[in-house]
């Protein structure tokens, strides 16, 4: 339907540019084609912006023709031209301003932030978009163009994993659009709070919004967003482990970027399909997709992408027990990753704040110089004493992720080692010890590796954690087509490191006595983990299962097993009590436990 809506329009226009008409009319009709299909139809809108520049030269229309230079400076962008799209926009920005052409003055502003954006100029991306919005104060009609610098704001603090202010961005725009025409932007807001929902883990509203977005872009020929909505849609059947119908949505944002060429989200959905070979233990089709993936990142010099395509290369090598390989590759991952982080420049917030503030009393009026001056003064110090301060801690922060990456790391070597020494054993009792050691080392791995993923470097989300362990060690023992239903009660809980790898190694040391013991070679039953909160803000753990249970002496740790001599240690380092859950069958424990200050 949108298909035929356009051609209509560009027949419309053909036959208006082939009459002898009225200049005007046809450069009115362009302009409208542009604002309608910019993001869209680029060189269809291109050709058409080129021949609205020749009436506006032959017309001397100035206001028109930077209007159509917008769009071009848009397509010179998109075409990864990004010096002479800033070029061709700072040369005539102001005038639009003065011709009220604000639909095209905020696009230009777009067009500029997110270029200085992309190049690490943290400081100048937002100094555009807070400038623009000063400038279209008590201004009439300037809804869709604030609409927009909202939109802008949302992409960036995404990009800066400032969730919620990203949903307030996003949030707004979605809340003001009524009668917009410019069908991109309405399919770009909604992709885009889609998928802070689901950074939210707010995964029914993303899938539903997801779902709007693609009929949406599907219906008005938003190609870009169209891929992108099957692609997230394929993500969230991938968390859900339904593999079968995650790939035929990734086929189909596939499909779409391959026949416009998006070379770079291309790659994000191979990667992605990798992933699901991976899961479903296909390793050799996985390493024949991310081979093919590393030489276009290679060609493109896409680094980030090509660290993600290492770190995947390093889990599959290890899977085919090929451990030389696997810590090449992921030595070649850290290279990249380390590489990546000292060209982040992350001096936000505070600092792009005051900034401002100095840059917009300056422009205050002649009687408020003395005061500005001061105010500058003051700010000029404040700012070098938070720069100070932001460096320090800025780089406490990247040492410290170092740190639980280095640690992370050097665990994963401990366990291929292990994995690697317990292939020339043949008793099996030792090389179940072995088993068991990469299991507890793998736990304790887990925690650094979420540590330094995340912003907090201090706790984690426990909940997250026990799921990845969980699948982890289930996985392990029983393979990916198990019958164990894993029930799972969790509240969204935050643990420091003191207490959650004690208790992720507790936690590990019970499940894995549960998955050896617990269950016949059906494999049939149920594992089951509730946590709840106290009274007194201490916790209460309930873990256990439903298989033919053991009989306990009076002391349950009079039992000679490591295991339940090690489950003692980790409740003592925990203040933590332990008892058998009687009123239960199978095998099932209390333990109350605090979180170590």
């Amino acid at each position: 339907m949108a298909d035929n809506i356009q051609i209509l329009h560009k027949n419309e226009l053909d036959k208006i540019l082939s009459d002898s008409g009225d200049d005007k009319k046809k450069l009115d009709l362009i302009i409208k084609f542009c604002r309608d299909n910019y993001n869209i139809t680029h060189d269809v809108c291109q050709e058409y912006a080129d021949a609205g520049l020749l009436i506006c030269d032959s017309l001397k229309l100035s206001s028109q023709k930077n209007i159509l230079n917008t769009y071009i400076a848009f397509f010179l962008w998109h075409k990864n031209e990004p010096q002479k799209a800033l070029s061709l926009i700072h040369s005539f920005s102001d005038q639009l301003l003065e011709s009220k052409s604000y639909l095209e003055y905020s696009l230009g502003v777009i067009i500029c932030s997110l270029i200085e954006w992309s190049r690490g100029n943290v400081e100048l991306a937002f100094n555009s978009i807070n400038l623009a919005f000063d400038s279209l104060v008590d201004k009439k009609n300037t809804k869709f163009a604030i609409i927009r610098l909202h939109w802008t704001l949302g992409v960036i603090y995404f990009d800066l994993d400032e969730i919620e202010d990203s949903y307030y961005h996003y949030q707004f725009c979605k809340d003001s659009l009524s009668n917009e025409t410019d069908y991109s932007m309405v399919a770009y807001i909604n992709v885009g709070l889609a998928s802070v929902l689901k950074k939210r883990n707010e995964l029914k509203k993303a899938a539903d919004l997801f779902e709007e977005t693609l009929e949406y872009s599907t219906k008005h020929n938003v190609w870009m967003v169209e891929a992108r909505a099957w692609h997230e849609l394929g993500l969230l059947e991938m968390i859900h482990k339904r593999y079968i119908r995650a790939t035929e949505l990734i086929l189909n944002s596939i499909k779409i970027r391959e026949e416009n060429n998006a070379i770079p989200a291309l790659v994000s959905s191979m990667i992605s399909l990798a992933e699901i070979d991976v899961a479903l233990k296909k390793y050799s089709a996985a390493v024949e997709k991310l081979s093919e993936v590393l030489e276009i990142c290679e060609e493109k010099k896409l680094k980030p992408k090509m660290s993600a395509v290492f770190f995947l290369l390093s889990e599959v090598k290890e899977k085919q027990s090929s451990y030389k390989e696997s810590l090449l590759y992921l030595k070649k991952h850290y290279s990249l990753e380390k590489e990546l982080i000292n060209l982040l420049k992350n001096n936000k917030n505070k600092y792009l704040q005051l900034n401002y503030k100095a840059e917009k009393a300056l422009r205050e009026s002649e009687s408020q110089k003395i005061i500005n001056n001061k105010l500058v003064e003051a700010n000029e110090l404040i700012v070098r004493q938070k720069n100070s301060l932001s460096a320090r801690n800025q780089e406490k922060e990247i040492l410290l992720k170092e740190i639980h990456h280095r640690v992370k790391n050097n665990l994963q070597i401990i366990t291929s080692l292990l994995s690697l020494q317990s292939q020339t054993i043949e008793e099996k009792r030792i090389k179940e010890l072995f088993n068991n050691s990469q299991d507890r080392i793998n736990s304790m791995a887990l925690i650094h590796e979420m540590l330094y993923q995340t912003n907090n470097l201090s706790k984690i989300n426990f909940h997250d954690y026990i799921v990845q362990l969980i699948n982890s060690l289930v996985t392990s023992y029983k393979g990916m087509n198990h019958n164990i239903e894993i029930k799972l009660d969790i509240p969204e809980i935050y643990l420091n490191v003191d207490t959650s790898i004690p208790l992720g190694l507790l936690i590990n040391e019970i499940l894995t006595n549960s998955l050896k013991y617990a269950f016949d070679e059906s494999n049939k039953g149920t594992l089951t983990l509730h946590i709840g909160v106290t009274e007194n803000k201490d916790y209460i753990l309930e873990i256990g299962d439903d298989g033919p249970g053991f009989s306990d002496p009076e002391n349950l740790f009079q039992l000679k097993s490591l295991g339940l001599n090690l489950i003692h240690k980790l409740i003592r380092q925990i203040d933590g009590e332990i008892k058998k859950d009687q009123t239960k069958a199978g095998t099932n424990y209390i333990i109350n436990f605090s979180q170590i200050v």
